[in-house]
């Protein structure tokens, strides 16, 4: 028997194949539950959280930026009423997401931008679920 990327491997016959298969299918499950486990242990918000606590914040320093910045004007452009998205991009957007972000907080994209001037109640808002895990 040789062994090849944690699992062993017998001489070839079905039966023997079957289990190596079950072998590997075992061992990669309990690595995931050990991973599981740590990630658990860890006591570390959830990395989605992470990722839409950072978006959440990118958007409030977008909305913060005067009204003639690139930025603000590229993000809250709408796009001519003929222009079609070329076909196999994706659908959503990163605004599209940022509403999803807000609709767990219970707002609106105005009501946002309006909370996005006020620093320490956006921050407040926009980490609460990257410490709640």
């Amino acid at each position: 028997m040789t062994h090849h990327q944690g699992c062993v491997l017998a001489p070839d016959s079905f039966a023997t194949g079957m289990d190596w298969l079950i072998g590997c299918w075992t061992g990669l499950l309990n690595l995931a539950r050990l991973v599981w486990h740590l990630a658990k242990a860890s006591k570390q918000p959830k990395l989605t959280a992470i990722i839409q606590s950072r978006r959440l914040t990118l958007f409030r320093h977008i909305m913060r930026m005067d009204d003639n910045a690139d930025a603000k004007r590229i993000l809250l452009a709408s796009p001519p009423a003929d222009w079609r998205r070329q076909l196999g991009r994706p659908r959503i957007t990163w605004l599209s997401t940022v509403q999803q972000d807000l609709k767990q907080h219970y707002l609106t994209l105005p009501e946002a931008a309006d909370l996005a001037q006020n620093r320490p109640l956006w921050r407040m808002m926009s980490t609460y679920g990257a410490t709640q895990s």
